[in-house]
């Protein structure tokens, strides 16, 4: 005999793949009655959406609570493997972690981009999802505050899940980072000479440009050095947030190529037009003034 369904009272029920379990389908406020807002929803492989603000997170499933007539309650749960999209309006907290970093407010960035992607990890690799974003700032902030030993798995990670050519270069970039850190100059020239063969975005050039400079300082090709770090004020004077990094660059590469006068000169520039950065004191030190 096929048994009644009855409420749950002052507790909850989780059902599975949107079916309630143990409660009437009478007795509850079905979800599909529950007004989408719009912008901040989750959607199923079965076409519904589901409003972000009506669901929470839940080990593998996203879980809703309903009313059950009479004052009980249940809940429904979707499991994560049935959406297929987000749809979701950019965080409040990318746009600041992104001001964050240009504006140097470091700290605070790595702050509001860490909670994005916690917000977004379950859906990383969907359609919609913010999570890229968010770990693309979130690691140019650890770059940033030179905590380079802690990208390593995660620029991986994202080098892996970059759904488009942008993200996956900036990763490659952050990944030679890394290999420049650790003294593994065979994996950063590997990952260098990746990034050279194709078209970069101006920014993105950029940094390769000094990463490529630095590289070439450690093994000892100084002009080639040189003509990396030069690339900055000819090609991209507007990147004023690598230019301490190439002035340094340069004049390390003048000092080494014998020329002390640019290697001053360099050093000078960097000192009067950065005074307060790591770099103008590493110059001044290293230039005796």
């Amino acid at each position: 005999m096929r048994n009644r369904a009855r409420p749950v009272w002052r507790h909850s029920v989780i059902l599975t793949s949107g079916r309630l379990l143990g409660v009437g389908v009478g007795a509850v406020l079905l979800a599909s009655l529950i007004p989408v807002c719009r912008g901040q929803q989750y959607r199923l492989r079965d076409g519904r959406a589901l409003a972000a603000n009506a669901v929470v997170v839940r080990g593998n499933q996203l879980v809703r609570l309903l009313e059950v007539k009479g004052g009980g309650t249940a809940e429904v749960g979707y499991p994560l493997s049935e959406i297929v999209s987000v749809d979701w309006p950019e965080p409040e907290e990318l746009v600041r972690a992104r001001e964050g970093l240009h504006n140097g407010a470091v700290e605070q960035a790595l702050s509001d981009a860490t909670a994005v992607v916690t917000r977004f990890a379950p859906f990383a690799t969907l359609p919609g999802s913010w999570w890229p974003e968010a770990e693309r700032l979130r690691l140019k902030a650890l770059i940033a505050l030179n905590r380079i030993s802690e990208i390593g798995a995660a620029g991986r990670q994202l080098f892996d899940r970059a759904a488009d050519d942008a993200t996956r270069q900036e990763a490659g970039l952050l990944l030679a980072r890394v290999a420049l850190h650790e003294r593994n100059w065979p994996e950063a020239r590997k990952r260098i000479e990746s990034l050279m063969k194709s078209k970069l975005p101006s920014g993105l050039e950029a940094e390769a440009a000094v990463v490529c400079g630095e590289l070439k300082l450690h093994e000892s090709d100084w002009e080639g050095a040189l003509e990396s770090f030069l690339q900055l004020p000819a090609f991209h004077p507007a990147e004023t947030a690598l230019l301490p990094k190439a002035l340094l660059g340069s004049a390390r590469a003048y000092r080494r190529l014998g020329d002390a006068g640019r290697a001053e000169r360099a050093a000078l520039e960097l000192i009067d037009q950065f005074p307060k950065s790591a770099e103008a004191r590493d110059a001044a030190r290293e230039a005796g003034l």
